[in-house]
Parts: C-alpha cells; structure tokens; sequence
C-alpha cells in the first residue's frame, strides 16, 4: 500500500537490474464477497518487500521477499494490519547491501542473495 500513495517508497536502479517495493498481500477464503458484492479484503498472508531481478529477456524475476514480521504467529499478524510498527516502508542500498526500512526495525541485507547480514531495533533506541 506504501508505494500507491508515496512513489520514494519504489525502489528502482536500472544499472543494478533491480525493481523493490514494499507490499502488504491479503488472501481471501473461498468466495467470501464483501458489501456490495465486492470481493472481500481476506487476511494478511505476508508483509514486507518483493524484490525482483529484471532482465530485457527474462522479464521480472522474483529475487526475494523480506519481512520485519514473523508470519509464523497468526495472532500477532492481525496487530500489524494497515500501519504496524514493523510494516516495512522504504527500501535502499548502500555498495552491495540492501535496506530494509519499518518505523521500528532496519534489516541489512546481501544484495544478490537476499540474506540478513544485520539489523538495528529501532523500538529499543532512546
């Protein structure tokens, strides 16, 4: 949802061959309609960053997903929904390592393989 209301939240380097973004994904069970007949929303699945790999042949190529929520604990899913404190908002990098950025934690990471290579809990600084 960041990126449709702020375009810094696309993180995009043509040299690099690299499209990021934050996104919120929702499932929904069966063919559950909201009102009007609308589909309905469905539950948070996932959280986080797609980064995709581009390539003039290929297309886009999903590279990764990054998460500052552990999607493992359905209860605290359901607390993070729309604005949680570890909804991750903005992308950059720095070299070779790319930044993960939420209001409460930054994650560091290998820029070809995606792999965590450190973090800083923001929630605990004073």
């Amino acid at each position: 949802m960041e990126v449709l209301r702020s375009h810094k939240a696309l993180l995009f380097d043509r040299e690099k061959n690299l499209l990021a973004f934050p996104v919120s994904v929702y499932e929904g069970k069966g063919n559950v309609s909201g009102p009007g007949g609308m589909p309905a929303y469905g539950s948070l699945t996932f959280q986080g960053l797609y980064a995709y790999q581009l390539d003039l042949a290929q297309g886009f190529k999903l590279k990764g997903k990054i998460s500052h929520i552990d999607m493992d604990d359905g209860q605290e899913v359901g607390k993070y929904r729309y604005t949680g404190r570890r909804h991750i908002e903005r992308a950059i990098y720095i070299g070779d390592t790319l930044y993960a950025i939420s209001p409460s934690l930054v994650t560091a990471h290998d820029l070809q393989t995606l792999n965590e290579t450190g973090r800083l809990d923001i929630s605990q600084a004073a």
